[in-house]
């Protein structure tokens, strides 16, 4: 078996804690190491219980030929943690997956630039417009969108990527050959034709069991660089999403609500607690731009992806109206409006800016 197999084997071990398992790791040398330890070398290690060290063990029966054979034949994908492809926010969590199935796309920088979104699954009219709304505007800056196909919230978050022409990605809590709910099985293949990516560290075949889904919201909150809750009721899986991020560092946003609405009642209590409160996409991008890195400058041809009004400002900018009154002079557009674009044209590495002058790259 090659390295990656190994680390999988890992992975496939869901009822031993994974700092344990990473503790293996760490005193055996490799995945490699720690699935030929014999039974003495892991009791001698001082690592499990007794109960613990069973159960271990009951994972050496797993046939991993087999399984990785059903992988190839479902089409499905696999990245390991010391892959060079593997996604690299998450890479920086603590006790990140040692595996992750995934369909569609996974670079190293495929989703380094990326917003969790996460919210209820009854979700307001309010809740769910404003979902997507702001996916399709923060999509369309170059951010793209990470959530867990979920229905409400999650569904409108995708959706909204898609719309703002960006790439989003789904991390389920079952295997990745399954679309949880039934109901999203086009948004599913939708994700995959646009150019994102389903993630997994569930085995194959595995159902959408309560348990897993705290465990799958450590990798939404650990994939992006911040996560904004929508919507949440007290004590709800979005909640737990956002401590995740807290705990990785990662900023957290929400939005506020009725105070008589439940499920206001949780963003409202994260903004209390120091959640940064969000009215608009900017309150967002100003706070996520600074932290994005980017690839080097592209063609030309990039100017056909560019909306109407940053086609506007980008023409004035060649005809040398480089500062913002000059720009907001000429467009017609209103100051927010301008500032806003010429936001979205340094994302997209359009332009830059220098004390106050705008140039084009």
């Amino acid at each position: 078996m090659d390295d990656k197999i190994y680390a999988l084997w890992l992975n496939l071990i869901k009822d031993v804690p994974m700092s344990t398992l990473y503790d293996l790791v760490d005193f055996f040398g490799s995945p490699e190491d720690v699935y030929y330890a014999s039974e003495a070398d892991l009791e001698e290690s001082g690592l499990m219980d007794e109960n613990t060290l069973r159960k271990f063990l009951s994972h050496k029966e797993i046939d991993m030929d087999s399984y990785m054979k059903s992988l190839e034949e479902n089409n499905i994908e696999t990245v390991a943690f010391l892959d060079d492809n593997y996604p690299a926010n998450l890479s920086e969590i603590l006790h990140p997956p040692f595996a992750l199935h995934y369909k569609g796309i996974c670079e190293k920088d495929s989703f380094k630039n990326s917003l969790a979104i996460v919210g209820s699954r009854k979700a307001t009219v309010n809740g769910l417009r404003n979902t997507f709304e702001m996916a399709s505007e923060i999509s369309s800056c170059g951010i793209s969108i990470i959530s867990g196909l979920a229905n409400g919230i999650d569904t409108k978050a995708h959706e909204g990527a898609l719309k703002g022409g960006g790439i989003t990605a789904a991390v389920l809590g079952c295997g990745v050959d399954r679309c949880y709910p039934p109901e999203n099985r086009f948004l599913y293949h939708e994700i995959l034709d646009s150019g994102g990516g389903i993630f997994s560290e569930y085995r194959l075949g595995a159902p959408p069991l309560p348990l897993h889904f705290p465990r799958r919201n450590r990798i939404i909150s650990g994939m992006a660089l911040g996560v904004l809750v929508a919507e949440a009721a007290p004590k709800s899986g979005s909640l737990i999403t956002a401590k995740f991020a807290m705990e990785q560092g990662r900023e957290v946003y929400a939005f506020p609500g009725d105070i008589n609405n439940r499920n206001s009642k949780g963003t409202n209590s994260m903004i209390k607690d120091g959640a940064k409160l969000v009215l608009q996409t900017m309150d967002i991008i100003e706070d996520i731009f600074p932290m994005m890195e980017f690839k080097s400058a592209e063609t030309r041809n990039r100017e056909k992806n560019l909306s109407q009004d940053e086609k506007i400002l980008f023409d004035l900018m060649e005809k040398g109206y480089n500062t913002p009154d000059m720009l907001i002079s000429k467009s017609g557009l209103t100051p927010a409006e301008t500032g806003y674009i010429l936001t979205k044209l340094e994302i997209k590495r359009m332009v830059s800016k220098d004390r106050g002058i705008y140039h084009i790259l």
